[in-house]
């Protein structure tokens, strides 16, 4: 929500910083304003050297530093500490702008979440289309077999949508919810605070569950003729 306040922010003030007679923003000076564009570059960067690496590998493969990074997704680090700082100040900007300014904020959080459902429905039914009309067959290979295979693959996902979906989807209407109650006044500063720390943590605790499941060691660590060496040393030699 604060990052997004941010964008909003950056869109309907342009130059005039401050807002005008009908929006209301929190002050922030020139200086203030530079910073959140520096920010929002360094992020939208970062997304790029994360997501982008097969576009632009053909170029920094022939420069000397940037040849010899292996880990793309490393410049994450740079997206979380630009996002962080965006959070906090959008977070200054939602708590000191005016009440004609949350309204329309609120207004666009609810158009959002109902562009996120709308393609959510397409593509659950573009998905069963494709679980009815595409087909592989088991020895098939090149080009359009693997795009045929993703297909499938990613529509398993939406037919029918399963729990991984819906409850980010759910969380992100109550976050709207929570937006629209604030714009009305119907939450104080810090219970607004609160519920979106509140959804936050349940998002993350619900995030967890896909990681850290725990395996059978001896898959992960099969049976080799060293592993049987060091089974037969003596405690305390490993």
């Amino acid at each position: 929500v604060p990052l997004g306040f941010v964008f909003f922010w950056l869109r309907s003030t342009g130059k005039n910083r401050n807002g005008n007679g009908q929006l209301q923003f929190a002050t922030m000076s020139d200086s203030d304003r530079k910073r959140v564009v520096f920010f929002v570059a360094l992020a939208g960067l970062s997304l790029f050297l994360m997501m982008a690496a097969p576009i632009y590998v053909h170029i920094t493969r022939y420069i000397p530093i940037l040849q010899v990074i292996r880990v793309a997704v490393r410049a994450g680090v740079l997206f979380l500490f630009a996002a962080s700082v965006l959070v906090a100040i959008g977070t200054d900007l939602i708590l000191g702008s005016g009440a004609e300014v949350l309204r329309r904020f609120s207004r666009h959080a609810t158009r959002f979440v109902l562009a996120v459902g709308a393609f959510l429905v397409v593509v659950v039914m573009g998905s069963y289309l494709i679980k009815e009309f595409v087909k592989t067959a088991p020895g098939e290979r090149g080009r359009m077999a693997y795009i045929r295979r993703a297909a499938l693959a990613l529509s398993a996902q939406f037919t029918p949508p399963n729990l991984n979906i819906l409850i980010p989807l759910a969380l992100l209407i109550l976050v709207a919810v929570v937006v629209w109650a604030f714009a009305q006044r119907r939450l104080a500063v810090q219970s607004i605070l609160v519920a979106l720390a509140a959804i936050l943590l349940v998002d993350l605790f619900w995030n967890s569950n896909q990681f850290d499941r725990t395996f059978d060691r001896s898959l992960v660590f099969p049976r080799t003729e060293i592993t049987d060496r060091l089974h037969s040393l003596p405690p305390g030699r490993v």
